[in-house]
């Protein structure tokens, strides 16, 4: 994600790593639905912080158990160590880049999403289980597994207070989803040299929303800035790709610009950065 911003209006919005990374999962847990809010339009959005953190803290216990088990280990390799902690690190840091590149969506609290926090119950359940409560039956407690066993559940106990409070601000009227047109376009990606995108093919991600401004043929605008979401991307090379798009405002003329053979200027960082051809 190379900016955060709200399905919605399109504004940038801070990216919720640092707020919900730890307790998304047992928030989760309560409501399938939890939504993020935009600063700027006041409507909700959702991301994908929830399964990438489970993913995360699991990792975290796992590795935590591990390096625990070669420290009491005496004949030991240091190079073990070493493996363990690189793969510490590389995980760590896969998980978060995901968490800052996935793009927000709209939510409209769909019947599926009950489907996912059944998974998410499931996975819980069974991290405590392996982690937990089956090392207290047996006795077989380590130091760093009661010191797990606390954080999660001051966690829980956390999540589960966040989520009474938040329950009474709950709306019981969700909206119903919106019937937006979608387009193919033809987007040609400025160089890095020209202060482009360093490589967009790998920068550029499914559900990427940019600031556009369309033009006529003799290039004058024809609009006003407004944003699109990129989907489901076909690339020739690594400068140049066919994907969907669709305007992100609701009010927004579709069949004025979205006209076979309308071009459209993308940019990012108050730069220029793309060209683009409804096709």
């Amino acid at each position: 994600m190379l900016r955060h911003r709200c399905p919605w209006c399109g504004e940038r919005i801070p990216s919720t790593f640092w707020r919900y990374t730890i307790t998304s999962p047992f928030t989760k847990l309560f409501d399938p639905n939890v939504l993020d809010t935009c600063p700027h339009c006041k409507k909700k959005y959702k991301n994908y912080c929830n399964s990438i953190a489970i993913v995360f803290l699991f990792t975290l216990f796992l590795y935590g158990e591990i390096f625990y088990s070669i420290i009491k280990a005496v004949k030991v390799s240091s190079a073990i160590y070493w493996i363990f902690f690189i793969l510490f690190l590389v995980t760590v840091l896969i998980e978060t880049i995901l968490l800052n590149r996935i793009p927000y969506t709209r939510n409209y609290r769909e019947k599926k999403d009950s489907k996912k926090s059944i998974i998410v119950t499931s996975i819980i359940v069974i991290f405590m289980l392996i982690f937990c409560i089956i090392p207290l039956i047996t006795n077989n407690m380590t130091a760093f597994t009661w010191i797990a066993l606390f954080i999660w559940l001051s966690l829980f106990l956390f999540a589960t207070i966040k989520h009474l409070v938040e329950q009474k601000e709950k709306p019981k009227v969700d909206p119903l989803p919106m019937q937006k047109r979608t387009v193919n376009a033809t987007i040609s990606w400025e160089s890095h040299k020209n202060k482009g995108l360093l490589y967009p093919k790998f920068q550029v991600m499914n559900g990427e929303i940019f600031p556009v401004c369309f033009i006529d043929e003799n290039g004058v605008p024809i609009s006003l800035m407004l944003c699109v979401v990129m989907e489901h991307f076909h690339w020739t090379d690594s400068h140049h790709c066919v994907c969907t798009i669709q305007l992100v405002l609701d009010d927004t003329p579709e069949d004025k610009l979205l006209q076979k053979g309308n071009r459209f200027y993308l940019y990012h960082n108050y730069g220029f950065a793309a060209t683009g051809t409804i096709s």
